[in-house]
């Protein structure tokens, strides 16, 4: 698309497809967990280990599309700023994030937390039969109400849940991010208004990028810095030779699928490891670096673009953040409840495929209304949070400006001019 339109509407077809992409992760975690790498000797299908061990991992890739997600979270948080130069948009965007983020992952909480009290922990029986170790990691403990209120309003937001020995995620598994998702967050907002209007900005990336190499937050970093190339440097990007690109998504590919951490047998990858990094921080560098490379690809490229701008994939996009929130639960219940009853009747393979074929057309309905009923309200509902925590400051900036009008009008009437 021309850069001179409002939207980026192919970055949410990437957002779509890759929360598509980690829908498909937690459905391989589940039931394939030899994929995974998580078992040497649960492989249920024949080609398994073709897909653990090579590139072909991609489809699967769920955590390196949460790092997709970081990077166009850097990108889109900086795009408004760098078009307008004006520190008061993040003043704006930094105080309805928050209410952004929580209501709907609150509203994914209450949704789990009633799907427990109902349920009857399929999941457990279905961990035995699958060998996934993962589907006895959640929900394995008595929900407690007062509990998933605060873990949805604050909990998964104000703790790092991945690294806690207690996982604050419990309900939902996929709410770690949202503690990285805020912060990481905030630190645009903070790079941006302290060095975004800086010539040398560039100087204080290459440090950022040094300090962040570790964490999730390079990718953040990285969204930031590729967002003002492309609105500040339209010519740097133009001369972004094709092979250029092409070798970039390549890289991306290539960088996406890398999969060591959880291989119990050997990858594709395993033989390779960066200076001063351990396996485990290799693996996220590189799919930090993989996730910017396809976000510059898909930018640069017009098949790519045009691509991400179809329609499934834009409606995947619309409804990508109840997508990501809503298919853990939906797993974890209907999907291994489905699949144990059909296991004695169709066999492995096909009660598998039944499976899939019957969840994910649910998991797709049930985000499409949460959509419409939960995070589209959230939205506005946070815009309007938003403009009531930021009036004191919008009034007490009029308030100056016209003080400065008035003293600038009183000041030319008492300076005699020459004429």
């Amino acid at each position: 698309m021309g850069d001179n339109q409002h939207r980026y509407h192919n970055l949410e077809g990437l957002r779509g497809l890759a929360a598509f992409v980690v829908v498909i992760w937690h459905f391989t975690v589940a039931f394939l967990p030899f994929v995974i790498g998580f078992s040497a000797v649960s492989r249920h299908f024949r080609y398994e280990h073709l897909v653990a061990n090579t590139p072909l991992f991609l489809p699967f890739a769920g955590t390196f599309s949460v790092l997709v997600f970081f990077v166009l979270s850097g990108f889109v948080l900086s795009l408004s700023f760098f078009r307008r130069k004006d520190v008061g948009v993040l003043v704006s965007s930094a105080s309805r994030r928050y209410f952004r983020l929580m209501l709907p992952a609150f509203g994914s909480v209450l949704f789990a937390y009633i799907i427990m009290r109902i349920g009857d922990r399929a999941h457990l029986e279905t961990a035995q039969i699958t060998g996934s170790p993962w589907l006895t990691w959640y929900w394995n403990f008595q929900p407690h109400f007062w509990g998933a209120i605060h873990q949805g309003a604050f909990g998964v937001f104000f703790n790092d849940s991945s690294v806690t020995a207690t996982n604050l995620a419990m309900y939902n598994s996929n709410l770690w991010t949202m503690y990285v998702e805020l912060l990481g967050s905030f630190i645009v907002f903070a790079i941006l208004a302290f060095f975004g209007r800086l010539q040398k900005r560039w100087l204080i990336y290459g440090a950022l990028a040094i300090i962040f190499s570790h964490s999730y937050f390079l990718a953040f970093l990285l969204g930031v810095a590729i967002c003002d190339v492309w609105v500040n440097f339209p010519s740097l990007k133009d001369r972004l030779h094709p092979l250029v690109a092409w070798g970039l998504l390549a890289f991306g590919i290539v960088a996406g699928s890398w999969h060591n951490t959880f291989n119990i047998h050997p990858s594709y990858y395993s033989a390779y490891q960066l200076p001063f990094f351990t396996i485990q921080g290799t693996e996220q560098f590189m799919r930090t670096l993989g996730a910017a490379c396809l976000i510059i690809a898909v930018l640069r490229m017009s098949w790519l673009t045009r691509f991400f701008e179809s329609r499934p994939l834009q409606y995947l996009g619309r409804i990508s953040f109840a997508l990501y929130l809503l298919h853990f639960a939906v797993i974890y219940s209907f999907s291994c409840l489905l699949f144990n009853r059909l296991l004695p009747h169709l066999g492995y393979a096909k009660s598998f495929g039944v499976m899939f074929s019957i969840s994910l057309p649910l998991i797709l309905v049930l985000s499409h209304f949460y959509t419409k009923w939960v995070d589209v309200p959230a939205i506005q509902i946070s815009k309007r949070v938003g403009n009531w925590l930021t009036a004191p400051l919008s009034k007490r900036a009029a308030s100056n400006a016209q003080q400065e009008q008035l003293s600038d009008a009183t000041t030319s009437k008492a300076i005699p001019t020459n004429s």
